[in-house]
C-alpha cells in the first residue's frame, strides 16, 4: 500500500490537534509529503530514508544534524503496515521530551492507515457488487462473464434468491448505522447481501431459504424497530423466491410492491398483489380512456378524491372514514353525493364502487397519465 499525499494530510490534520511539536510525514522516496511546518513541503529528509531501511526510530538530537540532510531534531518512526514500511512520521523537537508522544503518534497513525484501507476495501468491494447485480439484472440470464465475476467477489450464483428493495426519505440512511441496522435485523450469513440502490434506497438479496411467514414477521419487526430509532416510516416491497437465472423476475416483482408500500404506507410482499397485477399490465391508453369516463372530473379535486381513498380504506364504513378524516358524518355524506354529481356514476351501486376503486387504483399506480 502506498502512502498518498491526500491521506497523510488527513493524519497531520488529525494528530496537530493534540500535540503542539512539528509533525511530518515522508514518503518512502525521502520527500515530506505532509507537516505542520509549510515551509518543509516536498523537502527531500535523508534521516527518514535511513528509518526505511532499518526499519528502526532513528533519533536525531543537535550533533547528528551533519550526518543526513534535511533533518531536524527529534524522531522519526517507520510507519508499518502489512509488515512493510510506507512511510516515515517523525516529530520535531528534544528527543527525550518528545519520544513519549512519538509512540503514541505511530501507533495512532497506523490505526488510522488501517481504518482507511479497510474502509476503501469495503467500499471498492460494495461497488463491485453493484456493477455485478446490475449488468445481472439488466442481462438477465447468468453469463459465462457474469459468473466468472461472481466467482472474484465470492458470490454463490447457485442459489435461488429473492429480492427485497427499501427505500426511506430520511437523510441517516445513508450512514453506516442503518446498513447496520438492516444487517443486524435482516441478513443471516454472507449468503445474504444488502447495497446502496439509488440516492435513497437499498436491495436485500437473499438466500431463498425463508418461508414467507418466517420472513414476514421479520420484516414487520423490523419495520416497527426502525420507526423507533430513525423516527420516520421505511418502504418495503419483497419479490419472490427465483431460480438465480429469473433474479430480474423477483426484481421487477419488487418494484411494484415497493410502489404499493410507499402508497399504502405498508410492508408488501409482490405474491399478495392482486389488482395491482391487472393494472400493470393495462396498457396507457387504455387506462387514460378509463379515467376520462369515470373520475376524470375529480382528477384535480383532492378533497374529493382524498375522500374517495379514505372511503376504500376503512372499508365503505361511514363512521370510520369520517373519524379517520376528523370530518362530521354529514360532511362526508355531503362529500359522496358531490362525488356523485360530478361524475354522473351513483356510488350506491356495487358495480359503480368498483368503478370508482379501479378508477383511483389506476390514478395512485400512473401519476403520469394525470
Amino acid at each position: 500500500m502506498e502512502l498518498l499525499p491526500r491521506l497523510a494530510k488527513k493524519i497531520i490534520h488529525e494528530v496537530k490537534k493534540l500535540i503542539s511539536e512539528d509533525i511530518i510525514i515522508v514518503s518512502n522516496e525521502g520527500y515530506i509529503v505532509a507537516s505542520t511546518d509549510s515551509r518543509r513541503l516536498n523537502k527531500f529528509h535523508e534521516g527518514a530514508l535511513e528509518c526505511i531501511r532499518t526499519k528502526k526510530n532513528l533519533i536525531i538530537d543537535e550533533s547528528d544534524l551533519h550526518k543526513f540532510r534535511g533533518v531536524k531534531p527529534g524522531v522519526n518512526f517507520p510507519l508499518i503496515y502489512n509488515q512493510k514500511v510506507i512511510g516515515v512520521i517523525g516529530i520535531t523537537g528534544n528527543p527525550d521530551k518528545v519520544m513519549p508522544y512519538g509512540k503514541l503518534l505511530k501507533k495512532m497513525t497506523e490505526l488510522m492507515i488501517h481504518e482507511k484501507y479497510i474502509t476503501e476495501q469495503i467500499d471498492w468491494e460494495q461497488k463491485t457488487l453493484v456493477s455485478f447485480v446490475f449488468d445481472w439484472l439488466q442481462l438477465k440470464n447468468l453469463t459465462t462473464d457474469l459468473v466468472d465475476r461472481a466467482k472474484l467477489i465470492n458470490f454463490d450464483t447457485d442459489k435461488n434468491r429473492q429480492i427485497i428493495l427499501f427505500a426511506t426519505d430520511n437523510q441517516d440512511s445513508r450512514s453506516e448505522k442503518f446498513i447496520k441496522f438492516i444487517t443486524h435485523k435482516l441478513l443471516k450469513d454472507k449468503k445474504d447481501y444488502i447495497i446502496s440502490w439509488g440516492s435513497d434506497r437499498f436491495l436485500v438479496l437473499l438466500e431463498g431459504s425463508r418461508t414467507s411467514n418466517t420472513l414476514r414477521l421479520q420484516l414487520e419487526d423490523l419495520k416497527k424497530e426502525y420507526k423507533l430509532l430513525f423516527d420516520s416510516d421505511i418502504f418495503i416491497g419483497v419479490g419472490q423466491v427465483v431460480h438465480p437465472n429469473k433474479l430480474y423476475i423477483s426484481y421487477e416483482q419488487s418494484c411494484l410492491a415497493l410502489e404499493e408500500s410507499i402508497r399504502k404506507k405498508e410492508l408488501i410482499f409482490e405474491e399478495h398483489l392482486r389488482i395491482e397485477m391487472l393494472l400493470r399490465e393495462i396498457p396507457s391508453d387504455i387506462k387514460k380512456e378509463y379515467l376520462k369516463r369515470t373520475i376524470d372530473p375529480l382528477i384535480y379535486d383532492e378533497q374529493l378524491i382524498g375522500t374517495l381513498r379514505y372511503f376504500f380504506k376503512n372499508n365503505l364504513s361511514i363512521k370510520e372514514t369520517a373519524e379517520e378524516m376528523h370530518i362530521h358524518i354529514n360532511t362526508l355524506h355531503y362529500r359522496l353525493k358531490k362525488i356523485e354529481e360530478k361524475t354522473g356514476i351513483s356510488i350506491k351501486k356495487f358495480e359503480n364502487l368498483v368503478t370508482f376503486y379501479l378508477g383511483t387504483s389506476i390514478l395512485d399506480n400512473s401519476t403520469k397519465l394525470r
